[in-house]
């Protein structure tokens, strides 16, 4: 009798133990059960629901964009923008999927493609695979590279910078032995020129003296050094500074620079050698086409530096959407570039002219 006693009283237990696991169960996957119920067919499962229901949530960045039969099983294939990290789709993504109850599998990353395969496994069965694709309509970001100083020589770097297969704007200084050639070279090999405009620094250093813009010129002279630096280089579209840490911190010169560049058509990208500068308020205030100075890429002429400053760019047009660097032609910058642009076109970047950034 109370052998019986004690298996009834098991029994028992094990039964309100079935009734309080269904209980937490049917709490925790109520979600997918009412979808299951809404959708009232059998062939619906977990993974349709995570699919339909929550992978394609506002705030995930992805879209849907087919099934795929496979022999084995079923892939199920989205979009996801390149303006993400493909960490960060990474990272969400299967953060959803576990939370919904799904394990999984391998995570692969196309080298040249960037497809992300996630698999969806039960137990060591490979059921299911998740494919999320780059949208080649979506940038990670857009990169504009200006190459200053132009006009000193045309040496083999200067060459292979020219054989760069991206946009490039190269500034070219007036005045050098070798200005109007190198202008005439980017021009056919399809690049953009700009005027490196030799501006005054805090420093006063020498140099391109008789296109140097002062701090105290007189309006005339501003101007005809200005008008003779375009007429030298014709090619130009627009115009930068060089150096200038003095005089871009000047609204009269920095006025009169605006001036002669509406008259003439031309853009301003302020290369911000100083914290106070005023250009881009007078260029404003005058009606010219704007844009400034994002990152210097090679301060120091260092290959992990100017690796370190690409990086530091291309985070830079991942958040604001356009981002400027300013290198030289210089033999480290142009081996760390030929490195990294195949990786930034990988990444879902692109890249663009000065011209392009202006507003």
């Amino acid at each position: 009798m109370k052998r019986y006693t004690r298996h009834r009283n098991l029994s028992f237990l094990f039964v309100v133990f079935g009734i309080v696991l269904l209980a937490v169960l049917l709490f925790t996957y109520k979600d997918q059960w009412d979808y299951f119920k809404k959708k009232s067919t059998p062939a619906e499962n977990l993974l349709v629901y995570v699919i339909e229901e929550k992978l394609l949530e506002k705030g995930t960045g992805l879209s849907f964009v087919r099934k795929i039969g496979l022999k084995r099983r079923n892939a199920y294939e989205f979009l996801y923008s390149r303006k993400n990290r493909v960490e960060e789709i990474i990272s969400r993504s299967t953060t959803i999927l576990k939370n919904n109850g799904l394990e999984i599998g391998k995570v692969r990353i196309g080298k040249n493609s960037g497809d992300i395969i996630i698999e969806i496994v039960f137990g060591e069965t490979v059921f299911s695979e998740i494919i999320l694709t780059p949208d080649m309509s979506t940038y990670a970001g857009k990169i504009c590279i200006i190459i200053d100083d132009m006009g000193y020589n045309i040496n083999d770097v200067v060459k292979k910078f020219l054989n760069l297969d991206i946009p490039l704007t190269f500034a070219v200084l007036p005045g050098h032995a070798y200005s109007k050639r190198i202008a005439t070279l980017i021009d056919k090999e399809g690049f953009e020129v700009i005027v490196h405009m030799p501006m005054d620094s805090k420093d006063h250093r020498s140099g391109e003296d008789e296109f140097l813009i002062k701090r105290g010129m007189r309006k005339g002279e501003i101007r005809s050094r200005l008008r003779s630096a375009l007429l030298e280089l014709p090619q130009a579209k627009g115009m930068n500074n060089h150096q200038g840490s003095d005089a871009t911190e000047n609204k009269n010169v920095m006025r009169i620079v605006a001036e002669v560049l509406r008259s003439e058509g031309k853009f301003f990208i302020d290369s911000k050698t100083s914290a106070k500068t005023v250009s881009v308020e007078e260029m404003e205030r005058a009606g010219v086409p704007v844009s400034v100075r994002t990152v210097f890429i090679d301060y120091k002429d260092v290959e992990d530096v100017v690796r370190e400053q690409l990086k530091l760019l291309s985070e830079k047009a991942r958040k604001n959407g356009i981002a400027i660097g300013i290198a030289h032609p210089r033999k480290n910058t142009l081996d760390v570039l030929m490195e990294e642009i195949p990786i930034f076109n990988r990444q879902g970047f692109k890249f663009i002219y000065a011209s392009e950034t202006v507003r």
